[in-house]
C-alpha cells in the first residue's frame, strides 16, 4: 500500500515549497494544471449561490483530478465537535449520487483532525482492511481527501475517490488538488459569508415591517375621555417588544386599560404580545368580566407556551362618570395611585401570571375611587431594573415614586417624559435598556 501527505510546515505560509509542488518541470503539464487552476478559480467565483458553489467545487475537483466520485464536507459554523456533514455528492458526467453514501470517514477524519491532505493508494484487499471496512468494501484503489481551510480555520473537507483500475493518484494530483483546495476554500467561505449578509439584511427587513406593524398596533392616547386624561409610552430593548398597552373603548362610555409583559424580549415576545392583545380584545367586548377574561387568556396561553413562558397583564376598567377604577392583575408590577392628597396605593396582584398554571384563578379589585388630581402610573418591570453606568445599580421603585410625585400636576403625557428622562439620565445616554420599557398614565382633572 501506498500512502503520503503533505504536511504542514508552520504557521508561515511558503509557498515555494508548498503550494507550487503540482508543478512537475513538464511543460505540457504544468500548463494544463495552471490552466485548470485558473478555470476552476473562475467557474466556482462565477455565481454567489452557496449551493451551486458548493457543487461547482465537487465537479471541479472530480474534473481536475479524473476521480469516480467526490464529496464535499462541511463543519458546524458554531464551531461545535459535530460530525461534518456531507453537503454535496457528485460522480463523474455532473451527477449527483443517490441513496445512501459510503466512503473512507477513517481518512476524513483524519484529516479533519491533523488539518493536512492525504492520498492512500491499495494494492490489495488486506491493504484496503487496513484503510478502512468502507475502502474494502467499495473496491477502492484511490482515495484522496484535502481539508477546507481559511485564515487556519477549517471549514470541512473535499474528498475524492476511484475504483480498481481506473484510476491512480499521484503525489503531484495531491499537490494539485490541495493548491486546488486552497483557492476554493476562500471561494466557499465569500459565499457563506454572501449568503449570511442576505439572510441577515433579509431578517432585518422582517423585523422592520414586525416593528411597524407593532407599532401601528399601539393605540394613540385618547383625547374625549370627560375628566380623564390617559397617554401611553414605549420603548423595545431590541428590535421588537414583548411589552404593550392598550387603550380600548367599552359600551356606556366606559374605558379599558391594559398593560402587559411578555417573558423575553426579541421577536419571538413580539408574536406572543400580539397574541394576547387580540385575546384580550376579543373577550373584554364579549364579556366585561376581568375575572372570567383573565382565566380565558391563561388557559389559552398555556395551551400555546406549554410551560416556556408567560405574560403578565394588568388589566382595568375606567368608568369615567362614576369616577371609579377596578382592575385584575395577573403578576404584573403593581400599579401606582398617587392621590391629589399626597397618600399613596399600590394596586397589587389579583393573580398570577398567566400560561403558567393551567387552572389559576383570578380575582378581580373593589371599585377604586379615582378623582380630580389623583394619577395612575402602570409601568413594566423594565423600568425599575434600569442600570445606572456602573451597571449594579437599580433605578428601583423608590426613585420612580420620587418622580411621580415630583411631576405629578403634569399632564399624562408630561409626567412620562419627565419620568422617561429621569431613566435615561440613569441609565445614561443613549439609553440602552436591558428590557422593555412600557408606561401607562391615568389622571382625574
Amino acid at each position: 500500500m501506498s500512502f503520503f501527505s503533505r504536511k504542514k510546515t508552520g504557521d508561515t505560509p511558503q509557498p515555494e515549497a508548498d503550494q507550487a509542488t503540482f508543478l512537475t518541470g513538464d511543460l505540457n503539464k504544468d500548463s494544463e494544471n495552471v490552466r485548470n487552476l485558473l478555470e476552476a478559480i473562475a467557474d466556482v467565483g462565477s455565481t454567489i449561490d452557496l449551493h451551486e458553489v458548493l457543487v461547482s467545487i465537487v465537479d471541479k475537483s472530480i474534473q481536475v483530478t479524473k476521480a469516480e466520485r467526490g464529496l464535499l464536507m462541511l463543519l458546524p459554523d458554531d464551531g461545535s465537535d459535530e460530525k461534518p456533514e456531507i453537503r454535496v455528492s457528485r460522480e463523474k458526467g455532473s451527477k449527483d449520487i443517490g441513496g445512501a453514501i459510503r466512503f473512507s470517514s477513517s481518512i476524513v477524519n483524519r484529516v479533519l483532525a491533523e488539518k493536512r491532505p492525504i492520498c492512500t493508494i491499495v494494492n490489495s484487499d488486506e491493504e484496503a482492511l487496513e484503510v478502512g471496512q468502507s475502502v474494502f468494501d467499495l473496491k477502492l484503489q484511490t482515495v484522496m481527501c484535502v481539508p477546507l481551510e481559511v485564515k487556519e480555520r477549517l471549514l470541512g473537507a473535499i474528498y475524492v475517490d476511484s475504483r480498481a483500475g481506473v484510476r491512480e493518484f499521484s503525489e503531484a494530483d495531491l499537490a494539485f488538488f490541495s493548491a486546488l483546495a486552497s483557492q476554493l476554500s476562500i471561494a466557499l467561505e465569500t459565499a457563506r459569508l454572501l449568503e449570511q449578509a442576505i439572510v441577515k439584511e433579509r431578517l432585518a427587513a422582517a423585523i422592520g415591517v414586525a416593528r411597524d406593524i407593532q407599532r401601528r398596533l399601539l393605540p394613540p392616547n385618547p383625547e374625549s375621555i370627560p375628566g380623564f386624561a390617559v397617554a401611553g409610552w414605549s420603548i423595545p430593548c431590541e428590535e421588537a417588544s414583548g411589552d404593550f398597552y392598550d387603550f380600548i373603548p367599552l359600551p356606556d362610555g366606559r374605558f379599558g386599560i391594559a398593560l402587559g409583559d411578555v417573558s423575553g424580549h426579541g421577536v419571538g415576545a413580539a408574536l406572543m404580545m400580539s397574541e394576547t392583545r387580540a385575546l384580550l380584545r376579543s373577550q373584554i367586548l364579549a364579556s366585561e368580566n376581568i375575572e372570567q377574561v383573565l382565566s380565558y387568556i391563561n388557559a389559552f396561553l398555556n395551551l400555546d407556551l406549554k410551560g416556556e413562558g408567560f405574560v403578565s397583564l394588568q388589566f382595568g376598567i375606567l368608568d369615567p362618570s362614576q369616577g371609579t377604577y377596578r382592575y385584575g392583575s395577573a403578576g404584573q408590577t403593581p400599579g401606582l395611585l398617587l392621590r391629589a392628597d399626597g397618600s399613596l396605593l399600590s394596586l397589587d396582584n389579583t393573580g398570577p401570571a398567566l400560561g403558567m398554571i393551567a387552572e389559576a384563578a383570578y380575582l378581580c379589585s373593589d371599585e377604586i375611587p379615582v378623582g380630580s388630581g389623583d394619577t395612575l402610573l402602570f409601568y413594566t418591570d423594565g423600568l425599575c431594573e434600569a442600570r445606572a453606568t456602573d451597571g449594579e445599580t437599580l433605578f428601583g421603585k423608590e426613585r420612580l415614586i420620587a418622580s411621580l410625585r415630583r411631576h405629578a400636576q403634569e399632564s399624562p403625557s408630561e409626567l412620562i417624559r419627565h419620568v422617561v428622562a429621569e431613566v435615561q439620565t440613569f441609565s445614561g445616554e443613549p439609553p440602552s435598556p436591558d428590557d422593555d420599557l412600557t408606561l401607562v398614565v391615568l389622571k382625574g382633572h
